[in-house]
């Protein structure tokens, strides 16, 4: 009788951060599924052992809805520490779906103007949208 040693996922998976879409071997047809649920406006919920893809999997995912000029927001829910902080990066991340034309009327319409930075500033006080000069 032959005995196995069992590997750790941190010998099979040697990365310490998600892959890039690029990188991913044999995962094009969960990025496929995953995508077209969510262009679709189906939930998904993806489960599996630590290691194993499945935020390289989301991550290709969001980009290809980008691709597709779909509206989508990456938060990593583990950061924040309350619904403030929820809403505060879903308001943080939306305005990315806009192209920066857009932003640049909205931001204008609203009396703001961007800099090449992104920060916005209010042209009448200098301060920007925290208050700070």
């Amino acid at each position: 009788m032959t005995s196995h040693r069992r590997l750790r996922s941190r010998d099979l998976f040697p990365t310490d951060e998600p892959v890039t879409a690029a990188s991913l071997v044999g995962r094009s047809a969960d990025v496929d599924e995953l995508t077209n649920a969510l262009a679709n406006g189906l939930n998904r919920i993806m489960v599996g052992p630590r290691r194993t893809g499945k935020t390289s999997v989301a991550l290709a995912a969001v980009a290809e809805l980008r691709a597709r000029a779909c509206y989508v927001v990456s938060i990593d829910l583990f950061r924040l520490s309350g619904t403030a902080e929820l809403a505060e990066a879903l308001a943080r991340g939306l305005p990315a779906n806009c192209a920066p034309a857009h932003r640049a009327g909205a931001a204008a319409r609203r009396g703001r103007r961007i800099t090449l930075g992104g920060v916005v500033r209010n042209q009448v006080s200098g301060h920007d949208a925290n208050g700070n000069r």
